[in-house]
């Protein structure tokens, strides 16, 4: 299983420019908007940072891990941000958004709201509680005295034993493919 990040970072200071439905939520309670993340699909660049200053968007860092700030003067093109939204107890939902942007020369010529939905609270902490139960089950397993001393010695046994064979076969398969290319007059 793979944990590579298949989507990017950004960042808001102005949150007047965003859309937000009229739902009964103020969903403008955070202090500082520069630190809350949304996801961003179809940007330039996978699994970098961008941040909108005023219409303006901004390379903050790269996937690398690079900080640099980068005015994106040449990037045209719709992107989706997403976000989840825990809210307070006086709630009973969560709130799912997504938005879509039109970008012109670097510069937002247009957001809307694309996607809306919402989470029972009853539900996401079911689901929360599901998660933590099974990752306190991995815990148990990797910390077993079993898995320490039975199971990893026999996987890397059965892998190097395996391994060996497979390496094998392969060199005997290209070795004949090569005899073959010089034998032949094609």
């Amino acid at each position: 299983m793979s944990n590579e990040i298949n989507y990017s970072i950004l960042n808001f200071d102005n949150l007047d420019l965003i859309p937000f439905p009229d739902c009964g939520v103020n969903f403008k309670i955070k202090e500082n908007w520069l630190d809350y993340s949304w996801q961003v699909y179809n940007a330039p660049l996978i699994g970098a940072k961008y941040s909108i200053l005023g219409r303006t968007l901004y390379l903050d860092e790269l996937p690398e891990g690079e900080s640099i700030t980068k005015k994106q003067e040449s990037f045209y093109g719709e992107v989706k941000i997403a976000t989840y939204f825990i809210t307070n107890n006086d709630f009973d939902k969560n709130y799912i958004l997504i938005f879509k942007l039109i970008f012109i020369k670097g510069e937002m010529a247009d957001i809307r709201l694309d996607e809306y939905k919402t989470q029972s609270k009853l539900d996401f902490s079911k689901k929360i509680e599901v998660l933590k139960s099974q990752e306190e089950r991995l815990d148990t397993i990797i910390n077993s005295w079993w898995f320490k001393y039975i199971y990893v010695p026999y996987f890397y046994f059965i892998r190097f034993v395996f391994g060996g064979i497979v390496w094998w076969l392969e060199l005997i398969k290209d070795s004949i493919v090569y005899i073959i290319n010089k034998i032949t007059p094609i």
